[in-house]
């Protein structure tokens, strides 16, 4: 069970991370820009967009509301639907 909870955790990191990767180039912005937005650096952001299981699941979603995600985004995002 534990290891079952564990690759739906990371499953679901990954959508989130090719979801923030996708909304952010669709803004046209650099990994830089996002940092400062959320108040983290770029390095970090690359982590979250590589999907490096470090990063929260909480700054993951944080970042994308930063970029205007929706509920209905996450949503979508969570349930493994093309990214936005």
């Amino acid at each position: 069970e534990n290891r079952d909870a564990r690759i739906a955790e990371d499953q679901l990191r990954v959508r989130l991370a090719d979801t923030l990767k996708a909304r952010r180039r669709t803004q046209n912005l650099t990994q830089t820009a996002l940092a400062r937005r959320i108040r983290s650096s770029q390095s970090r952001v690359a982590k979250m967009e590589g999907g490096d299981p470090t990063v929260s699941l909480d700054l993951l979603i944080r970042s994308l509301l930063s970029l205007g995600a929706s509920s209905r985004d996450l949503a979508r995002a969570i349930d493994g639907a093309s990214p936005s």
